[in-house]
């Protein structure tokens, strides 16, 4: 076939599958996700007009279903005490960045549920663009087969699910995936004034991530942790290389140290406005409600039962802290065994959520599973990897066990499981999965005659999610609610 007969036939696909996904997204939107009060979508639309209301100096419309939520002294309470003056937003659970993207989007003269289809609407094409965007990002890392697979793993068995929601999920998971990727090539390329570029992006990004979903300080401080301790372990083992290699060991940590500390600033420069504001208010400069108090009970229901009542729509909560659980007390209160079983629970949640709802956990098993069969077959390669590649390999698995234990923990209390918190990280991990399996330089070892090559991996997948598009994709997606 002539070069423009292939791109024709590429240029088909790539619409034909927007369309699909568009379609079903739209259709989705329309037949499943039918109630503005689930999942936080009201909650939401609250907050983009918080935003446009601090923007125009207006009062924002209170919500019926917000006059549900508070008691009416302190909706009384709430308009009586602000006037022109800015609110806040979010409660201190829900951060500014989607809200203003949605107050782009909001008039006043739009009613309740008009506002709502707006914001599905807005949303389904900004989820379209990310995908976009990712499907570049992973076409300039990684083989065009690989790249291909992985776009479509990402876009249909998760996004698609997301993107007719008034939620900020997918923002923060295209924006989690670029603050790890910039993190990623700091670990891999060494230079001098590309890791300083690359320092600016991994802060940049990681504080408008925070900004999006308060998820990613313990991800930014393990950076830094394992990043610094890296190359001050370099520059001790390179004491012993005489005057010149140990001035030239200097010139590279000087330059690497800046680099990290550029990622503290940026990301500090860019969240200190909202950080600044909480303090002043909260006391704390990353205080989160969430983290703060109802993760330390141990049910949601009971969470809820005691503070909404008591917070006002800015997030103040009229109980005194110190009659309110915290980490510390948690801690004391609790046995060891006590502590695993919740962890265990959570995982089991997070599992049967997973199976039960969306599409990516066949993919997530195909990856890790292929990965883990090379690293058994080849191990020796693979140990050679993991020595070049020491310090991201040990940020990796610190990473994964942190998030993946503080996710289960958290299930407890958020009555609707771990998954949406989990999916941050799918991108990451098949994406670190599809590098090692198209650039390692492993021979193709056979198992029963038959060889197990990584280049016929992609392949499979495609082979696997074509499947699923034409037979099991869209029945799931018209009866499966992707809010939680």
């Amino acid at each position: 076939m002539r070069a423009s007969g292939r791109l024709a036939v590429r240029l088909v696909l790539i619409f034909g599958l927007a369309y699909y996904f568009v379609a079903g997204a739209t259709r989705h939107a329309r037949d499943v996700n039918t109630s503005i009060g689930r999942g936080d979508q009201l909650a939401y639309l609250w907050d983009a007009q918080v935003v446009y209301s601090n923007w125009h100096g207006q009062m924002p419309r209170l919500h019926r279903g917000d006059q549900r939520e508070y008691p009416p002294d302190v909706q009384k309470t709430y308009a009586r005490q602000h006037g022109p003056s800015p609110l806040l937003v979010g409660q201190r659970m829900r951060m500014p960045v989607y809200a203003g993207l949605l107050a782009l989007a909001y008039r006043p003269t739009l009613t309740e549920q008009e506002f709502f289809d707006t914001a599905k609407a807005w949303n389904i094409r900004l989820a379209l663009l990310l995908v976009g965007v990712l499907a570049v990002v992973f076409f300039g890392h990684l083989p065009p087969l690989h790249a291909t697979s992985l776009t479509l793993v990402v876009a249909f068995g998760y996004f698609v699910f997301k993107a007719g929601y008034a939620q900020p999920e997918l923002l923060f998971y295209s924006l989690f995936f670029a603050t790890f990727l910039a993190c990623w090539h700091l670990f891999r390329l060494r230079s001098t004034v590309g890791s300083l570029v690359l320092g600016a992006l991994a802060g940049t990004f990681g504080g408008l991530t925070h900004l999006t979903k308060a998820l990613i300080p313990p991800f930014m401080v393990l950076f830094l942790v394992v990043y610094g301790t890296d190359e001050v372990v370099r520059l001790v083992r390179s004491r012993h290389c005489g005057t010149r290699g140990w001035r030239t060991a200097l010139r590279w940590f000087a330059w690497r140290a800046s680099a990290g500390l550029i990622v503290a600033v940026c990301f500090l420069a860019v969240v200190s406005p909202y950080s600044l504001n909480s303090k002043r208010v909260f006391g704390q400069y990353f205080f989160n409600a969430n983290t703060t108090y109802y993760m330390w009970y141990d049910s949601g229901v009971v969470a809820r039962a005691i503070i909404w009542p008591q917070t006002d729509p800015e997030g103040r909560i009229a109980i005194n802290p110190g009659r309110l659980p915290n980490a510390r007390q948690y801690w004391r209160t609790h046995t060891v065994g006590q502590i695993a079983a919740r962890i265990v629970d959570g995982l089991k949640d997070t599992a049967a959520r997973s199976y039960r709802t969306f599409w990516y956990l066949k993919f997530v098993v195909l990856y890790v599973g292929f990965v883990l069969a090379l690293a058994v077959i080849a191990w020796r390669q693979v140990g050679r990897m993991l020595r070049d590649h020491a310090a991201l390999a040990v940020f990796l698995l610190l990473y994964a066990g942190i998030y993946l234990i503080g996710i289960a923990f958290f299930v407890a209390t958020s009555d609707t499981g771990g998954t949406r918190f989990l999916l941050a990280h799918v991108t990451p991990l098949l994406f670190v999965c599809s590098h090692v399996i198209a650039r390692s330089r492993l021979r193709s070892p056979t198992v029963a005659g038959i060889a197990i090559s990584p280049g016929y991996f992609p392949a499979l997948v495609l082979v696997v999610m074509g499947y699923d598009l034409t037979f099991n994709l869209w029945p799931r997606l018209m009866t499966t609610y992707g809010g939680f």
